[in-house]
């Protein structure tokens, strides 16, 4: 008999429903008990059914359970062949690690499955992480070469989307400890979580950023960064500091005191490239610090680049088609801003010289360190002077110029273009040189401008009230979102590019939480072709597309010699601007408008004019930004910053298995938020309040159906409202994936029992794999009396069938537990299993 049990405490073995039910179960039935024939025999009867599993679930093939079926797919050549969409259960483990069982002793580090995947497709890999172990996630194209790396050590999540369509070896590797994980593959949503190391994000290799936990720990012997192997190029203790590995021949030596665990650039051929390998020794390295208690934070750094359309400049005869778009005409009829207004531009530099931008700059500051890049000769100073960022004659951007003159140049002075802000103020912070810029110098740059310590010793008289970043690139900073979180907190308000990538992929820092993100639309209002869009745009703002295009300050020096001049240019870019333009005439009528307030006028389209689906959506967000009704609004006496519903998060995806998410909701004000409500605009999408105050706000339970869906995609909305007529509703959007029911189902051993619901103990047992879908089951010789029936997979052999992950079914279901009674032989008793959700559940 197998050891497997089922915890006695039906609270723990279903976690988040079944205690209630069975109670009402047991007061309406009693226990197991036998009887006996006239002749003093036993009787005994046959229990019988069918088990099935959903067709879109899948079971790794080599667990730790020694009675399950056993087929290697440790390496390319044994890869399990997987179709998607489908959710994978398995188990990977380091030697040693992990209970006893098959692959306790030798380890079952690496798990291959190979699939066919388009484009856009998602790989996503969830396990827990309350034994302490981490998993991390690898990708691979048809020619065993990496594609991509999921890594991290603070979170249960890693995901990976696919750009092309093609072959890939996936492999889920255990880097330390054991776990059970499902590895879901090829649904279409992507929301990167904070932690994931990405091998394709753009960053400089042998760098990272890391913040100690304690300054003092940062000075210690045995913790200082000369101490950890690797040197301090920039930074201080109390704040994050540039680091770097020191040199290969250190490296081994290095890596074996630290523990990391290094991967290899190349399994296939042998052939190790020397960049790749440094990439991936960098995520290790961070992955490794990340685990430390003295850490408290560390990051790659990450390049970021300018968003301007690589088109080139263009003279349009129409340059006032942004201008007017927005109502700027009409908006300084009532304003033109005010001298008090100070926007830091962190960008490229600029022209000091530039006759439209005279008298509207302040000193600034250079914060690119490497000379390298700098193109200046020298690094951090305080001469933010734009040398060029290219060293080909005529193919310099002169970047910042171009933006600072969008929000502030020179206005009813007879040349050039008109600023959206006549009287403020720019702070120009470089940033960008030749090959962009690091997350490490934005950093730096952002800091000077809220007023913060950092590389440059000083900060400005006065803090910037907005700061403009038309500039990004993928790859999520733990260091930096905290930075934007601490000057959100200021009240500063930070506006930066969505990015040009022309898809859903989130870049940074406009994805960041206290970051407002700004999509581009066209002279027609439509979405600009290149304009990325998604889940984290807040604002839409004029950008170009085709042959308009946004006219503003600019240089050449394409004779060798830098020359003040005028250009147009497209992209979020010049979108950006935009915006911090117009929140700056709203600063100059109030003074106090705090990021949080900008965002509840937003929310409440007091500052945008809606644009494609009504309310928010993924393409323009809460609208196009509106200069003539921003104003409007700010100019009135009466008017107050409006209460707002806030969700957190603002979306959800369900992808292919997930069943039950959760949603925070809460208000920003001072207003009373009146009596709240819900609904939802699909049958299948369900919602309920867990755990609320008398208002309302708090946490919402949100649950989908598949049972009565086609394979395909689905989407939906849930809408809070408020019985404050002045109070916007809000809504959040919901993604949900039916899988097709092409796959074929194999494999997925289970352990099936008989309980005495008054005991809660095993009185029968019996086990088998499925096949195709579906498992015959059937108990013998079982006495007369009252039973639960339940099954799952043991994977990690354990002894219990309900960890998270694993596959866990009941009958009837293990929504609703149904006990039966045996008299007689009983058939038909048919149930389903599907992976447990218990990350969700207690989310």
């Amino acid at each position: 008999m197998n050891n497997t049990q089922i915890p006695a405490n039906p609270k723990y073995f279903f976690r988040c429903f079944a205690t209630i039910i069975l109670l009402l179960l047991l007061s309406a039935c009693g226990g197991g008990s036998s009887s006996s024939s006239e002749s003093g025999e036993a009787v005994t009867y046959t229990v019988s059914g069918s088990i099935t599993a959903s067709d879109d679930i899948a079971f790794d093939s080599d667990t730790n359970d020694p009675d399950a079926n056993y087929s290697s797919n440790d390496t390319f050549t044994a890869a399990q062949e997987i179709s998607a969409p489908i959710t994978v259960g398995g188990y990977v483990n380091r030697a040693g690690s992990g209970p006893s069982g098959r692959s306790y002793s030798s380890g079952d580090t690496k798990d291959f499955y190979q699939v066919v995947l388009s484009a856009d497709q998602v790989i996503s890999l969830q396990f827990s992480t309350s034994s302490r172990a981490n998993l991390d996630l690898y990708v691979y194209d048809s020619n065993y070469d990496i594609y991509d790396t999921s890594t991290g050590t603070r979170n249960s999540t890693e995901a990976i989307q696919v750009n092309d369509d093609d072959i890939y070896f996936i492999e889920v590797r255990a880097s330390s400890g054991a776990a059970i994980y499902t590895l879901e593959v090829g649904q279409s949503s992507y929301s990167p979580t904070a932690s994931q190391l990405h091998f394709s994000d753009d960053f400089v290799p042998g760098e990272l950023i890391v913040n100690y936990s304690d300054s003092n720990v940062a000075m210690s012997a045995s913790s200082s960064p000369a101490s950890l192997g690797l040197e301090t190029k920039a930074g201080a203790p109390g704040r994050p500091m540039r680091l770097s590995i020191k040199s290969s021949t250190d490296r081994n030596s290095m890596f074996n005191r630290l523990g990391v665990q290094r991967s290899a650039a190349s399994l296939s051929s042998g052939i190790t490239n020397s960049t790749a390998q440094e990439r991936l020794d960098t995520i290790s390295l961070v992955q490794t610090l990340r685990s430390r208690s003295d850490i408290e934070s560390a990051d790659l750094n990450y390049r970021r680049y300018s968003t301007a359309v690589p088109n080139d400049y263009y003279y349009s005869t129409n340059q006032t088609w942004n201008s007017e778009m927005i109502g700027l005409p009409e908006a300084w009829d009532t304003t033109t801003g005010s001298d008090d207004v100070i926007v830091a531009v962190v960008d490229t530099g600029v022209l000091f010289d530039h006759p439209d931008l005279e008298g509207r700059l302040l000193d600034g500051y250079d914060f690119i360190k490497d000379t390298s890049s700098s193109n200046d000769g020298d690094g951090i100073d305080d001469d933010p002077s734009d040398p060029g960022d290219s060293t080909i004659a005529g193919e310099s951007s002169f970047h910042g110029t171009q933006i600072a003159g969008i929000i502030a140049a020179n206005t009813n002075n007879s040349i050039g273009v008109a600023g959206i802000n006549w009287s403020g103020k720019i702070m120009p912070l470089r940033t960008l040189g030749l090959d962009g810029g690091t997350s490490y110098d934005i950093m730096q740059a952002v800091r000077y401008a809220a007023g913060l310590s950092n590389d440059s010793g000083e900060v400005p008289d006065t803090p910037a009230d907005i700061i403009n970043l038309s500039l990004g690139g993928t790859g999520y900073s733990e260091s930096e979102q905290a930075l934007y979180s601490q000057v959100q907190s200021a009240g500063i308000i930070v506006v930066a590019a969505a990015g040009n990538y022309g898809s859903s992929v989130q870049t940074y820092p406009a994805a960041y939480d206290g970051v407002f993100s700004v999509s581009a639309v066209d002279a027609n209002g439509d979405l600009a072709s290149y304009s990325s869009y998604g889940s984290t745009i807040d604002v839409a703002a004029p950008g170009g597309d085709d042959f308009d295009y946004v006219y503003s300050t600019n240089g050449d020096d394409s004779s060798g010699t830098i020359e003040t001049i005028y250009a147009g240019m497209q992209g979020t870019s010049v979108a950006t601007p935009h915006v911090s333009g117009v929140a700056a005439l709203v600063k100059a009528l109030r003074p106090d408008l705090t990021s949080d307030d900008f965002d509840a006028l937003l929310r409440n389209n007091l500052i945008t004019t809606d644009l494609g689906d009504s309310g928010r959506d993924d393409e323009y967000g809460y609208g196009l930004i509106d200069a003539a009704s921003a104003v409007s609004w700010a100019a009135s006496t009466s008017s107050t910053i409006p209460t707002t519903l806030i969700t957190d998060p603002g979306s959800l995806v369900f992808g292919t298995s997930s069943f039950s998410l959760t949603i925070e909701l809460s208000a920003s004000g001072s207003e009373d938020v009146g009596s709240l409500s819900f609904s939802t605009s699909e049958v299948w999408l369900t919602i309920t309040a867990t755990d609320i105050d008398s208002e309302g706000l708090g946490t919402y339970s949100v649950t989908v159906d598949r049972s009565d869906l086609t394979p395909g995609s689905y989407s939906g909305t849930i809408t809070f409202t408020s019985s404050e007529s002045d109070i916007a509703a809000v809504d959040v959007s919901v993604s949900m994936l039916v899988a097709s029911t092409s796959t074929s189902i194999d494999g997925g051993y289970h352990h099936i029992y008989l309980l005495d619901p008054e005991t809660e103990e095993i009185e029968y047992e019996t086990s088998g794999e499925f096949s195709a879908g579906e498992l015959a089951y059937s108990f013998s010789e079982v006495s007369t009396g009252t039973y639960l029936i339940y099954a799952g997979t043991d994977v990690d052999n354990d002894g219990t069938i309900t960890d998270e992950g694993e596959s866990i079914g009941a009958y009837l279901s293990t929504s609703f537990l149904q006990s039966f009674s045996v008299s007689e032989d009983v058939e038909g008793l048919d149930f389903s299993v599907e992976f447990s959700d218990i990350w969700h559940w207690f989310e």
